[in-house]
C-alpha cells in the first residue's frame, strides 16, 4: 500500500512540475487552517496540499492557475456561503 501511495505521488510531482508549485503546507499548518475553518478536508486533498503542492501557476489562466488552499480569485469576491 505504501508503494502505491510513494508511486501516485511521484507521479503527481512530474505532473506540476517544481518551478510551477508553490511551496507544500507542513502538516501542523494544515491541522492549523482547518480548525480554524471547521473542517476537515478530504485525505486526498491533505495529501497533495502537503506532500505535492499549495497551489500551482498551472491551471485555469483567467483565475491565476490552482490557488493555494483557502484563497479565492477577485471573481469570487461577492459569493458568501448560505450557511
Amino acid at each position: 500500500m505504501e508503494d502505491a501511495i510513494s508511486g501516485a505521488i511521484a507521479v503527481l510531482r512530474e505532473a506540476f512540475p517544481a518551478d510551477v508549485r508553490h511551496c507544500p503546507l507542513d502538516r501542523e499548518e494544515l491541522r492549523v487552517w482547518e480548525r480554524k475553518h471547521g473542517v476537515v478536508l478530504p485525505g486526498p486533498y491533505r495529501t497533495f496540499v502537503t506532500e505535492i503542492a499549495n497551489g500551482t501557476d498551472d491551471g485555469p489562466p483567467d483565475e491565476g492557475g490552482l490557488l493555494p488552499l483557502g484563497e479565492k480569485t477577485e471573481s469570487w469576491a461577492v459569493w458568501e456561503a448560505d450557511c
